[in-house]
């Protein structure tokens, strides 16, 4: 729900409304990674993998083996 109110809002909304629903979307997200064990710096770390250019042909391939 919080995303999609989060994308109509950066669509249709004032940029003070996109900044709202994006802080909700954050927060639901916190709350969801915490009551898994997880920190936004454990989403952090990915997104920081996911800089490597070779990130994707790493991953296809990880995933290739797995399904030998």
């Amino acid at each position: 729900e919080g995303a999609l109110e989060a994308g109509v809002e950066a669509t249709t909304g004032s940029d003070c409304k996109v900044v709202y629903e994006a802080s909700d979307l954050l927060y639901h997200l916190i709350v969801m990674l915490t009551e898994k064990g997880l920190r936004i710096e454990d989403v952090a770390g990915e997104l920081q993998k996911r800089h490597d250019p070779e990130w994707d042909k790493k991953r296809r391939m990880e995933k290739s083996k797995e399904a030998k």
